[in-house]
């Protein structure tokens, strides 16, 4: 669990960057993630429903539920996995087939 200077040391250093990131990783998800709904359970939940709320960011990785599972597009589950940290866009058919 970071202490509360560990978690404003984290927000202060968001502004920094204008609140956008390319990854976040984190030991466990947010609440909203694992739970569906923001929970606010302790400071940790709060913590990480403040940065789901203002922080825009491409992938939030975490590793707590030890299960390898894509949440949504955006929050992905990595335990034993590896997984690239960004996708390659999908392939229309007609450009597949253009290559054969």
């Amino acid at each position: 669990m970071p202490s509360v200077e560990e978690m404003r040391e984290g927000i202060r250093n968001l502004k920094t960057v204008g609140m956008k990131v390319d990854y976040i990783v984190t030991h466990s998800p947010p609440p909203r993630v694992s739970n569906g709904t923001p929970q606010n359970a302790n400071q940790l939940d709060a913590y990480f429903e403040q940065i789901i709320e203002q922080v825009r960011y491409e992938k939030w990785f975490f590793g707590s539920l030890h299960i390898d599972r894509k949440f949504t597009y955006k929050n992905v589950c990595v335990f034993g996995g590896l997984l690239p940290a960004w996708e390659q866009p999908a392939r229309s058919r007609k450009a597949r087939h253009a290559k054969r």
